[in-house]
């Protein structure tokens, strides 16, 4: 009788194992969504000095999609940095690579070390060439407007590609480590060891990967700003109807009023740059100074204007 029980009990701790996996992965993207996001719209609210009012629940989709943007925009700034690093970082990855194997020929006590080749032809595949070239030609036609910047992209280009490059070499080791032939048969407890080390290291060079560009990348802030347009919670030259008295305080800068659609207790200004809408009970518009005065931002209630 018992063994006629086993494999429906053994049934509902399966389908219990797989529910308490989903649920894992749920909350783990969850977070792996929200956290970023809210760093996004932390970041965001400190560049243009003020934070969303009055944050609902029917807001959570706006939040998502900035989420989304940002995971997006900043997937493709790390593939297109890391193809940029690995063609440019191939060739000096090869050359290292033959002066350390001409120099272990050389040495008569090398013989009897684990040595390996490291294929990098991965770092110049035909896939990465039109993203690497995309890039480059970005850079230097960047190049005279802000030669700084443009030297600290590539410098972290640069730091990306050597980072891919010790990464193809880790894997080269890891899976010579795997190879019982090579170690006669049989792994041992210090190469089992040293492969599980090896795959840790791996693991936080991946990490790396990812890093790299957001802590030593220029313009991080420019990444966040996209990922607030493409989510369509910051509109550049845009046409707002905004209600008196805001008219008056918009019209102070150079944004010159019209007739509104809307009636005589509107006035239309086009060329805006809106910073925040959507979020919040606040609409922030970036007001252009007069003469040598600075831009403004001003915080209008969301009642109070209307954005085509």
């Amino acid at each position: 009788m018992e063994h006629d029980k086993e494999p429906g009990q053994s049934g509902k701790d399966r389908l219990a194992r797989i529910k308490e996996t989903a649920e894992l992965a749920s909350t783990f993207f969850k977070w792996a969504m929200l956290l970023p996001g809210g760093i996004c719209l932390l970041a965001y609210s400190i560049e243009i000095g003020h934070f969303p009012e009055g944050m609902g629940l029917g807001e959570g989709l706006a939040f998502y999609m900035v989420c989304a943007s940002l995971w997006i925009i900043y997937t493709i700034y790390v593939f297109m940095a890391g193809a940029m690093g690995a063609v440019a970082f191939a060739p000096l990855a090869k050359l290292a690579q033959h002066r350390h194997k001409l120099k272990a020929d050389g040495e008569r006590t090398s013989t009897r070390r684990l040595t390996f080749h490291t294929d990098f032809s991965s770092m110049h595949d035909a896939s990465l060439l039109g993203p690497a070239t995309i890039g480059y030609l970005f850079l230097f036609a960047y190049f005279p407007k802000d030669w700084q910047m443009a030297l600290q992209f590539l410098a972290m280009v640069l730091a990306q590609g050597a980072v891919l490059a010790i990464l193809l070499r880790f894997n080269a080791r890891i899976r010579l480590l795997a190879t019982p032939l090579v170690l006669g048969g049989s792994v041992g407890v210090q190469d089992s060891t040293s492969r599980s080390n090896l795959v840790a290291i791996r693991a936080v060079l991946v990490v790396m990967l990812f890093a790299i560009p957001v802590l030593f990348g220029p313009a991080k802030l420019g990444l966040v700003d996209a990922a607030f347009q493409a989510a369509q919670l910051r509109k550049q030259n845009a046409t707002v109807h905004v209600r008196k008295p805001w008219a008056d305080r918009v019209a102070r800068s150079s944004l010159k009023p019209a007739p509104s659609f809307l009636g005589d207790e509107y006035a239309e200004f086009r060329g805006v740059n809106v910073l925040l809408r959507s979020v919040g009970t606040k609409v922030v518009l970036e007001l252009p100074g007069v003469g040598k005065e600075r831009t403004v931002n001003l915080p209008i209630p969301t009642e109070a204007i209307h954005i085509e």
